[in-house]
């Protein structure tokens, strides 16, 4: 008799952590691999605790800040269960694609560009994180919103804003000293947290909010101008519905995604491969 395979798919970003177990679904915390692994080993716990799994378990995982070496090569030494790990741009770019020549852009707390040439060779451009990139982000707009309330606090004749209004929807005091000491220590996913309330002000006419917004849609713009060659585009993540619209303005062949995350996830485990597309095993068969 065959023993049956129980699987875990889990995506782990920089905001949040979403996972699938058969047909249920759970969210956790951020778990991406930049935050090292105590995040997503505490996350393990948890879910094994919530869903009683048994004692082996195969996860396939797809997980932001697969780029930090030492992180990586931690989880992949002492997992201890069979796994199999890929980047959540190449697991996001797998399901909004189907595996056919495209584009996906992952517009969330960070950005990522990743496609399939015609060919059938893979490439990816961005993904650098917070402290190196992302611009476009929910990270770099809730950064870029502070930085501007930082300097308008600090008497920037420059900065017309609304201290008080920017003040209440940032979630922040009013003061110099309270604006540095929130960014001192924080995460990328703390700075993305603020990118919907500079949207929203974008939305209701705010200038600098919609500078803000503009120069994210410039950002992202750059971002596609690294393809090879003319493809079609999907755009994932958690801000993607925000900017299909301005990129479809700008000569961008933007189109649905054809599947989520986990449809990509799917697809490794049924084995697709293509030249470039990093996957990494490990007692996984």
């Amino acid at each position: 008799m065959t023993t049956p395979i129980h699987r875990v798919y889990l995506d782990g970003g920089g905001s949040k952590t979403a996972l699938r177990y058969g047909t249920e679904t759970l969210r956790w915390g951020p778990s991406a691999l930049s935050l090292g692994v105590t995040p997503l080993m505490a996350c393990r716990q948890d879910v094994r605790a919530h869903w009683s799994l048994p004692e082996t378990v195969h996860w396939v995982m797809s997980m932001a800040g697969c780029e930090h070496l030492a992180h990586r090569n931690a989880l992949l030494a002492n997992w201890g269960e069979p796994l199999i790990l890929m980047s959540d741009r190449d697991a996001g770019w797998l399901g909004a694609s189907g595996g056919k020549p495209m584009a996906v852009l992952t517009v969330g707390t960070g950005t990522a560009l990743a496609w399939m040439t015609s060919d059938h060779t893979f490439g990816h451009a961005g993904g650098l994180g917070f402290r190196l990139g992302d611009e476009g982000s929910g990270a770099w707009i809730g950064r870029y919103a502070l930085a501007l309330l930082a300097q308008a606090l600090d008497g920037d004749c420059r900065v017309d804003l609304s201290v008080a209004a920017w003040s209440e929807g940032l979630q922040v005091a009013p003061t110099l000293d309270s604006v540095m000491a929130l960014a001192a220590d924080a995460t990328p996913a703390l700075f993305a947290r603020r990118a919907p309330w500079v949207m929203q002000a974008a939305d209701a006419g705010d200038p600098v909010a919609r500078g803000i917004c503009a120069d994210a849609v410039v950002a992202l713009d750059h971002l596609l101008g690294r393809l090879p060659e003319s493809l079609p585009i999907a755009l994932v993540g958690g801000l993607s519905g925000i900017f299909g619209d301005p990129l479809r303005h700008l000569g961008h062949a933007i189109e649905t995604p054809k599947g989520d995350v986990f449809d990509g996830l799917s697809r490794v485990v049924e084995g697709f491969e293509c030249p470039g597309l990093q996957i990494w095993r490990c007692g996984y068969v």
